[in-house]
């Protein structure tokens, strides 16, 4: 099931939204721009969660150019993932911790990933660590596969 856009924003989907950051740098002639390089990372995150979770309903938003990833179609629910392109196939992934081991409201863990094999990684870790996820069958296969 692919990560559908939270329905209490814009109407466009999420891959639309990067591909119009992409469409308006390179409209200016601007290739290497921070926003086309950080928009074409962010086109293959989006792929890569569509491929890896089949069967598990991921919402995100966006707020400025970061995927924020829920849990439920709510804005206002806890906003467990967030992660910024930053070109090149670099990622910043920031995770919410579980209220329970906070020593602040709103407190994370915050990690970079140098490419696309590591965000994935670490997404799979943040899904697993942020607790929004337990006992999805899909994000179990997967930390499975990662600890092979």
């Amino acid at each position: 099931m692919p990560i559908t856009r939270n329905t209490n924003q814009s109407e466009i989907s999420l891959e639309e939204f990067y591909l119009e950051s992409i469409s308006i740098g390179e409209k200016f002639g601007k290739e290497n721009d921070f926003n086309v390089r950080a928009g074409k990372s962010m086109i293959q995150l989006l792929e890569m969660i569509n491929e890896i979770f089949k069967d598990t309903q991921i919402w995100g938003l966006t707020s400025l150019k970061r995927l924020v990833i829920q849990k439920e179609n709510d804005w206002k629910s806890d906003w467990y993932i967030i992660i910024t392109g930053g070109g090149h196939e670099q990622y910043t992934i920031e995770y919410l911790l579980p209220k329970n081991i906070r020593p602040w409201e709103n407190a994370r863990v915050r990690g970079e990933a140098k490419n696309l094999e590591e965000a994935k990684r670490y997404l799979i870790i943040a899904m697993n660590e942020c607790g929004g996820w337990k006992g999805n069958q899909e994000l179990i296969q997967l930390t499975n596969e990662l600890e092979e």
